[in-house]
């Protein structure tokens, strides 16, 4: 036991005659009983109380040591408190405390590290972008190699302020929904796509690698009711009906490109670049359509479906690009940020 220990010693219940619990100066403390048996119970204010029985034969002298901070680090451990347990084994006399010690540093680091991972997963869902960015930075310094915490990171760098993680779609891309405007956005990841076809347009020719930033890109059209919702907001005057009247699930149509970036200011993102676009389209192949290159008119509301007007925003599931948007082909014309210049590539 270490100093600060008070040192007691019972027989049947009762301390024997002369002895009385007596509070150690040091380590050692000599303390005459007759031979019998006994308990010896040891008591720190912070290491807590450990008692041992002991018997006593006659002319014997017997060394008790009950280790009070190892005990206490054990329990700490239990209870997986590392840093109480470290700082309990740092003051214990066993043997083996120093490599207890290491091992219990360890423990902790790795506790620690799957701690920050939960935590940020917790924050990108309450839509605390910039905790999360915190946490999985130093998460990844210990685990750099992590590629779904480096998805994640890119997540947080991207969303809006009021962005809040959902989880992965179908394709297995992270989205998340903005509180704005309710919609939910998907994940492109950085890198490089083919931009272009050697059997397309003019325009379109040589096909080429082009390197674009991680972005979001809403899932769906912007639809009537949320752009009815930013008019309300901004007093900006709604677009005019179109024939087959206001419908809250339609596409909007009928909007300016200054009315489609306004929207996109007041929900707290911006259009996508052309490339952008593309590469939300056709994925990170040379496929003619979002699904790949075979057409098929049940995948998407083209007017070789004779419908005559759009579908709701998502009528077309099977028409999912390769990272989960969907109606990027047909339904309705869509706006991008940069102006269209026939044969020129950027």
């Amino acid at each position: 036991p270490s100093a600060g220990t008070t040192a007691r010693v019972e027989t049947a219940g009762a301390a024997p005659a002369g002895v009385a619990s007596r509070p150690l100066g040091g380590t050692e403390l000599a303390i005459p009983v007759k031979a019998g048996a006994y308990t010896v119970t040891f008591s720190h204010a912070e290491a807590g109380t450990q008692s041992r029985p002991v018997r006593v034969l006659p002319g014997e002298d017997v060394t008790i040591v009950l280790d009070l901070w190892a005990a206490r680090a054990k329990e700490l451990e239990g209870r997986k408190d590392w840093d109480g347990a470290i700082a309990a084994y740092g003051r214990s006399l066993e043997p083996a405390a120093g490599k207890k010690l290491a091992a219990l540093r360890m423990q902790a680091q790795q506790a620690r590290i799957a701690s920050l991972q939960q935590e940020a997963l917790a924050a990108l869902k309450a839509g605390r972008p910039q905790d999360a960015e915190a946490k999985l930075g130093e998460f990844l310094k210990a685990k750099p190699d992590d590629m779904e915490a480096a998805g994640w990171l890119a997540l947080a760098k991207t969303l809006p302020v009021d962005g809040a993680y959902v989880g992965r779609n179908a394709q297995g891309f992270e989205e998340c929904r903005s509180q704005k405007d309710g919609s939910v956005m998907v994940l492109i990841p950085a890198g490089a796509f083919t931009r272009g076809r050697d059997d397309g347009a003019r325009d379109e020719r040589p096909p080429h690698a082009v390197y674009v930033d991680a972005f979001l890109m809403d899932k769906t059209e912007v639809t009537w009711a949320q752009y009815k919702r930013f008019c309300d907001a901004t007093g900006r005057k709604a677009s005019k009906v179109p024939p087959w009247g206001f419908q809250e699930t339609f596409p909007v149509v009928y909007v300016t490109w200054d009315d489609a970036a306004a929207y996109c200011a007041w929900a707290g993102k911006r259009l996508p670049t052309e490339a952008e676009w593309e590469k939300g389209a056709r994925g990170l192949g040379n496929n003619r359509w979002p699904w790949g290159d075979t057409w098929d008119t049940e995948r998407a509301n083209t007017k070789l479906k004779r419908l005559e007007k759009p579908t709701p925003v998502g009528s077309f599931p099977t028409g999912a690009s390769f990272w989960g948007l969907l109606d990027m082909a047909g339904n309705v014309s869509e706006w991008c940020a940069d102006r269209f210049l026939s044969l020129i590539h950027i």
